[in-house]
């Protein structure tokens, strides 16, 4: 497995944990967010306004008290106030009628429906003895059944009351089993993840070091000195080792030894003993080190036959040959010694036909007063026809000179 892999796994593994531990929080979160939400806008409002038929009912019962205690103008007064305060009442339990969904919450709102009609009902015949001026019947009558009646309406409401924060509690209590339960898993989630982290580092870095073959720097320090073309340095590997960084190093090295010896022996074999036949061998080699020998070796056969054309042509010279000639084409160094050759070949057969013309003249003929041209001529060649030219006038004068004295 490439370590791109591995690194990919670990690094997963680490981004899934953390994406589930965000997904636990978001979850708790939420259930958290519902709770509250609930609280606040269901169950606490639920309270409130059985507290306030709590208030509503309290204030009515004042209202019948003080309409016993004052004159009977202050006493309708009394009694008016009251009406006001049944409409809050009605609408703070059709509220709770609407919003109450459990089956003990809607027992316990019925029970307070119930308890209010027979409150309202005895309401309604005290303030119709106020309003006839039967106090005494109305003290009697309030003091007795519409008490009663009172007391049990608002026990009713108080137990819905009660009913609703119990709720209220629980939901705070689940809250915050919420919260500890979350806590807890993004807890564990997060440790899951740091040593998750912390095992995928550990193990890739193993890895990194096992195909490195040893430390970094000992690796790095080895690819430096081979760049810079010193393969002197010894790599040790561990045992076994046949995969690491280290292990290809030294078989580049060892490869790059035996290409440089082979090329040191066809310097060698060519420049010392003067052998051209040396070749490197291009048997299992592969990219730059095939294309390198088989370029030495081209160079080398070049060479090789560059130099066996003019060692023939120099060697047919030196024994008077003048047939041989370089006929190959070869650019450069060796088209212009290749030119030079032949242009000696030439000038050598140039000087042979005059000096054969010079003595099939004086030969055959008698004839003394054929001379070599100098004109174009330099060096050996001009040294040569000089004297050929010198021999020739010589030879011309004393046999002049026997045959004047003949």
């Amino acid at each position: 497995m490439k370590v791109s892999m591995r690194l990919g796994i670990g690094f997963g593994l680490v981004i899934l944990l953390l994406i589930a531990t965000a997904m636990v929080g978001i979850r708790s979160l939420s259930s958290l967010d519902s709770e509250i939400g609930n609280l606040v806008n269901d169950k606490y409002p639920k309270t409130v306004w059985a507290n306030e038929v709590v208030e509503s009912i309290n204030f009515i019962s004042q209202a019948m008290r003080n309409s016993l205690i004052v004159d009977k103008k202050d006493a309708m007064k009394e009694i008016d106030r009251i009406e006001p305060e049944r409409k809050k009442i009605l609408e703070n339990l059709d509220k709770l009628q609407k919003t109450v969904t459990t089956e003990e919450g809607k027992t316990r709102l019925k029970a307070v429906s119930d308890a209010r009609a027979a409150y309202v009902h005895s309401q309604d015949a005290f303030i119709e003895l106020v309003k006839q001026g039967q106090i005494d019947q109305a003290r009697a009558f309030l003091l007795s059944e519409v008490r009663s009646l009172q007391e049990t309406y608002v026990s009713a409401i108080l137990k819905l009351n009660e009913y609703q924060g119990q709720l209220m509690s629980d939901s705070g209590k689940n809250a915050a089993s919420e919260a500890g339960t979350a806590l807890t898993e993004i807890i564990f989630l997060s440790a899951i993840a740091v040593i998750v982290a912390i095992g995928t580092a550990i193990f890739i870095t193993r890895i990194l070091m096992k195909q490195l073959g040893g430390e970094p720097s000992y690796a790095a320090d080895a690819v430096q000195k081979i760049a810079a073309g010193d393969l002197s340095m010894s790599l040790e590997l561990k045992s076994g080792d046949t995969t690491s960084l280290l292990y290809s190093l030294k078989i580049m090295q060892e490869s790059l030894r035996s290409t440089v010896s082979e090329i040191r022996s066809i310097v060698e074999a060519a420049a010392i003993r003067g052998d051209f036949s040396v070749k490197m061998g291009v048997s299992g080699k592969q990219g730059f080190m095939k294309d390198l020998s088989e370029l030495l070796n081209q160079l080398s056969t070049v060479s090789e036959t560059g130099l066996n054309d003019v060692t023939r042509v120099a060697t047919a010279l030196a024994s008077g040959d003048l047939s041989q000639k370089i006929t190959r084409d070869y650019p450069g160094v060796f088209g212009r010694t290749k030119d030079g050759v032949n242009r000696t070949v030439d000038s050598l057969t140039s000087i042979v036909s005059e000096i054969r013309a010079i003595v099939d003249a004086a030969a055959n003929h008698g004839d003394f007063g054929l001379k070599m041209n100098l004109s174009g001529k330099e060096g050996y060649a001009r040294d040569l026809a000089q004297l050929l030219n010198r021999l020739s006038d010589v030879t011309e004068e004393g046999l002049k000179d026997v045959m004047r004295v003949s």
